[in-house]
């Protein structure tokens, strides 16, 4: 039996089921496998319950930034608190911009702590660590993803998301983009994203033999610069 009824501070009804006259309540956020998944997709709880935890752990960085070797330091962010920052990230990839605002403005106070520097850019500070910004690392991942699919090194229903070219022919890409109707559920998906970039990286890369020389050359490209209509070399990076 379902039962409907109005949350207070909701204009859509949330749907309960009774069984046995005992009531399984709907809720607006489920997590499931370490990320919080809201009703709407937004994830944004999730990533606020993120950055709060990866925030403590940067103010045990600050406490510690006079205390310890700067390169100790840079090892502990990227050993501690990078990961949750980027624990599953290609999924809430498409979260709200200020949402990830949020997370890079947690990875510049890390920085600001390794580096004991107020003045410095945040892409200055990105170059001192040989990191990329947090929304450049999820395209290099979902980079890594369309490669394993092209492999079929990925999970059989993950590779079932894209279609793939003939390989017979010599084509710019291994994989066509989708249309779209919508922004929001069209061009914000993997499905569209994931061969919109792949098809702007080079042939060379493309044809990397191996997983792991395929993940190094992809680290070192700075992908926003590609969707910018720059090279994305390092030259164009600094």
């Amino acid at each position: 039996m379902l039962l409907g009824r109005k949350n207070k501070n909701e204009d859509s009804p949330s749907i309960n089921v009774k069984i046995d006259e005992q009531v399984i309540k709907s809720s607006p956020d489920l997590k499931l496998l370490g990320v919080t998944l809201d009703d709407e997709l937004s994830f944004s709880a999730h990533i606020s319950d993120i950055c709060k935890k990866a925030s403590k752990k940067v103010g045990v960085l600050v406490r510690l930034r006079n205390m310890i070797p700067r390169e100790a330091k840079l090892q502990l962010y990227k050993w501690a608190i990078l990961p949750n920052l980027t624990y599953c990230h290609i999924v809430w990839h498409f979260c709200k911009a200020s949402d990830a605002r949020k997370l890079e403005r947690v990875q510049e106070r890390a920085l600001r702590a390794i580096y004991n520097d107020r003045n410095a850019t945040y892409e200055e500070l990105l170059e001192k660590g040989r990191l990329s910004s947090l929304e450049n690392r999820r395209l290099q991942d979902i980079l890594i993803l369309m490669y394993k699919v092209k492999n079929s090194l990925a999970p059989e229903h993950v590779c079932n998301m894209f279609f793939q070219q003939d390989r017979h022919y010599n084509l710019r890409s291994d994989f066509p983009v989708p249309r779209h109707n919508t922004v929001k559920y069209g061009k914000n998906s993997i499905r569209y994203l994931g061969p919109h970039i792949w098809g702007k990286i080079s042939q060379e890369l493309r044809s990397k033999t191996s997983l792991q020389a395929f993940r190094k050359g992809v680290r070192a490209l700075n992908v926003l610069g590609l969707l910018d209509g720059t090279c994305g070399c390092c030259a164009c990076s600094s």
